[in-house]
């Protein structure tokens, strides 16, 4: 059979999380501490084609590794880890946080007897307004800045091919047929980020000398 996802409703998907979630205290017993469900399923936000996504977590040091598999009609994802190790992903800050932190906020407890998602939350948002804007900053330094002096190389050698890899992190709509307005929008969103960043007060600029 070839995997190929087929629509399902949010129950028939939960229905699903608690197969997995029984199949996992099978395989690891006692040492299961909690099982959650992640993501837009765990939002109640998920669609006809989503997958299951799901945190187990171990008591005890041991087996730490993801599961990721199809099954015909639909894929599942399973991060089997320590509560330390959640609780030390969830605390993590870089630049892509706000795209992948989002899944320690809102968990959906399918077995957690001793709340161990319940301040997962706090340890997202918890950072400090310097710990943020070192963030800010660091991201637009070394992601933002980057890939706009790629693109521009790329622009200045007609080396137009490579536009849309480059673009598709900075540019999420619009046509990328045309190297023109490819460069056009990177270039618009460089200069609008730069006007952004100085109105709060990041600095974009550090010291000429090198500090080492």
């Amino acid at each position: 059979m070839h995997a190929d996802p087929q629509p399902m409703t949010h129950e028939q998907r939960l229905r699903i999380a608690q197969t997995v979630a029984d199949r996992l205290i099978v395989r690891y017993g006692e040492s299961v501490k909690a099982i959650g469900l992640y993501g837009s399923l765990a939002r109640a936000e998920d669609g006809p084609y989503s997958d299951i996504e799901m945190f187990c977590v171990l008591r005890h040091p041991g087996e730490s590794r993801d599961y990721e598999w199809c099954a015909g009609g639909w894929k599942a994802e399973v991060n089997v880890l320590t509560e330390a190790a959640l609780r030390e992903e969830a605390a993590e800050l870089d630049g892509d946080w706000a795209l992948t932190h989002g899944a320690y906020v809102r968990i959906l407890p399918l077995l957690d007897s001793g709340g161990c998602f319940a301040d997962l939350k706090e340890l997202v948002l918890g950072h400090s307004p310097e710990e943020m804007r070192a963030m800010v900053e660091q991201w637009l330094a070394s992601e933002v800045y980057e890939r706009i002096g790629k693109l521009r190389n790329a622009a200045f050698q007609n080396h137009h091919q490579v536009f849309p890899t480059l673009a598709v992190e900075l540019v999420t709509t619009g046509d990328l047929r045309d190297p023109s307005m490819v460069l056009a929008a990177c270039n618009s969103l460089w200069s609008g980020l730069v006007r952004w960043a100085d109105q709060r007060g990041y600095a974009l600029v550090a010291s000429p000398e090198i500090s080492f």
